[in-house]
């Protein structure tokens, strides 16, 4: 069975801006302590050049409100507002 990784499921649930999913990904965050932010914030831009520009601004917000809850560090935040 092939599975979704945790960054992959964080961008989806991110994207889809439902309440219940952001519950969902501060629930993965706390979970698994080591989130490749980079490669999430990697692939919304791709998919933003390939599709639907709102990804970026909907994941942004999601980092937002996770920083209340971790560290998401500077540099990502300055990764992905290159990109806008």
């Amino acid at each position: 069975v092939l599975v979704l990784s945790k960054e992959d499921i964080i961008l989806m649930k991110s994207i889809t801006n439902r309440e219940k999913y952001f519950d969902d990904i501060l629930a993965i965050v706390e979970k698994e302590k080591k989130v490749d932010w980079k490669l999430i914030v990697k692939e919304a831009v791709w998919q933003a050049k390939h599709g639907d520009k709102w990804v970026i601004l909907n994941l942004e917000e999601a980092m937002q409100r996770l920083k209340q809850h971790t560290l998401i560090k500077k540099d990502i935040f300055e990764l992905l507002h290159s990109t806008i």
